[in-house]
């Protein structure tokens, strides 16, 4: 008897190992495109209230603040893509696991990474 308890535990623990709460992002369906269109809103600030577990907090009712704006992406060469938003160029790259922030560039600033910012790791 004591040795299928302990088969038992131990195939539920091995089934166990499989199994998350949470969906993990991947790099093939999660990063950057070229020809993705973000559509971004800003809203008001809204103090979320009490922290702690079985909260619900409610933000269905933000007041937008501006119109929304877009953020494009597009390729450079085979490893680059820019995203374009309120007129700043920023430039990543996904390198093995990784989506990496090489710089950014605007009509005053230009702004390229010795060490590039390491923004994701894949699975998430």
């Amino acid at each position: 008897m004591k040795a299928i308890k302990i088969a038992f535990l131990f195939g539920l623990s091995a089934v166990s190992v499989n199994l998350s709460a949470q969906y993990s992002l991947q790099s093939d369906l999660n990063v950057p495109r070229p020809d993705d269109e973000l559509t971004k809103q800003q809203v008001e600030y809204k103090n979320s209230g009490q922290s702690g577990e079985n909260v619900v907090w409610n933000f269905s009712q933000l007041t937008s603040v501006t119109d929304g704006y877009t953020l494009d992406y597009f390729s450079v060469g085979d490893t680059a893509i820019v995203g374009i938003e309120h007129n700043t160029r920023y430039y990543y790259s996904l390198v093995g696991d990784s989506l990496l922030c090489l710089g950014y560039e605007n009509s005053t600033t230009q702004m390229i990474d010795e060490r590039p910012e390491l923004l994701l790791q894949f699975p998430v």
